[in-house]
């Protein structure tokens, strides 16, 4: 088993664009397509009659804004960068208003608007509030922040969630799906060297040494198993460490809920390696099983969006829809463990099945 491992690994070394292209594949969809909850968004700004100090005090209050850098610039400057389009929006700052100028509207102006408002209404209590007590701003500010860092009630809120509920996140929608999705080609691929192995006569040199057919199995088995898994660490590691990607405190269990879509992965591509007869038709159906489960099981959309029952149905039998509701269940509808079992034991029943029949039509054809 080992030295079947250590070949496979070997070989990686001296070729490692398979993985490196994947992850970098799944680094550009992801990148692209969550840009709006990955990316933060530099927006130029000018100031119409402000103080020094309340500049200072207003960029800094903006900038609290995890998506938002507000830089204060000249007015000429931010102007021209918009004439050149290499600022989508630009901001215009006064005492009790803002403007907000753009190039087209877009996602990004309409969150910028919502925060921006929200400030300034926050502004405005305050200073009635200071005309209404007669105190000073700057002392007011620090009694409510005080107030609110220890409150002298607290609230305990519970919500109860209905079967139509439907949490989004672009950001792990995008991540989640095409590190699934991307991570199929990854384990078929290499599963695919049986195929080349059998069909360059390799395979009989191998069954004669003294290594036995279930360790060479187990060995090209379990390279795929763990390149594929750690595929998805490494892109998880990256999105988490680079972008800060909220995870919900489910970072860990999503590591551990996508073990069986890998285990399903695998022997998937162990049936489809049973049914081609060369190296040529698996480069032919891995995309096409590929995109088609991406496409059902809600790797590029929610599957929640998709009103076909027809369709729904279809998704009930592809893995990707089982490894999407694990990861969500992971993070972003915080599960407990009973509901985890679910998804999971329909994964490892497609997978126990799909391999026991991939290894028996492999030994048939042999036969």
């Amino acid at each position: 088993m080992w030295t079947i491992f250590w070949s496979h690994l070997r070989s990686l070394k001296h070729q490692p664009m398979l993985i490196l292209g994947m992850i970098g594949l799944t680094f550009a969809f992801a990148t692209v397509l969550g840009q709006g909850d990955f990316s933060v968004t530099s927006v130029p700004a000018y100031t119409e009659g402000l103080t020094d100090e309340q500049v200072e005090q207003y960029s800094e209050q903006l900038n609290q804004h995890e998506k938002f850098n507000i830089v204060i610039e000249d007015q000429e400057k931010v102007e021209a960068k918009l004439r050149q389009n290499v600022a989508e929006m630009a901001l215009v700052l006064k005492e009790n208003d803002f403007e907000i100028l753009q190039v087209v509207d877009s996602q990004n102006s309409r969150a910028l608007h919502t925060h921006v408002f929200s400030f300034y209404q926050e502004q405005i209590i305050v200073t009635e509030m200071v005309e209404h007590f007669g105190e000073d701003q700057k002392m007011l500010k620090e009694t409510v922040v005080e107030a609110l860092e220890n409150p002298v009630l607290t609230i305990q809120e519970k919500t109860f969630k209905g079967t139509s509920e439907f949490l989004y996140d672009q950001g792990l929608q995008a991540l989640f799906g095409f590190s699934l999705f991307f991570v199929i080609y990854s384990v078929m691929f290499t599963i695919s060297t049986i195929v080349i192995q059998k069909q360059e006569g390799i395979w009989d040199r191998i069954i004669l040494s003294s290594i036995k057919k279930s360790q060479i199995y187990a060995g090209h088995l379990g390279f795929s198993f763990m390149l594929g898994y750690s595929q998805v660490i490494i892109v998880f590691l990256l999105f988490k460490l680079l972008f800060d990607v909220d995870f919900y405190g489910g970072f860990v269990m999503t590591l551990i809920v996508v073990i069986p879509y890998i285990f399903a992965i695998v022997s998937i591509g162990v049936l489809i390696g049973s049914l081609a007869t060369n190296h040529q038709q698996l480069n032919v159906i891995i995309p096409l099983v590929s995109v088609s489960f991406a496409m059902l099981g809600g790797a590029y959309w929610p599957i929640e969006i998709v009103t076909s029952d027809v369709m729904r149905l279809l998704a009930s039998f592809v893995p990707i829809t089982y490894g999407m509701e694990l990861l969500k269940g992971a993070t972003l509808l915080q599960w407990d463990v009973k509901q985890f079992l679910y998804p999971a034991a329909v994964l490892f029943a497609m997978g126990i099945i799909c391999m026991g029949i991939g290894l028996n039509l492999m030994e048939r054809k042999r036969a």
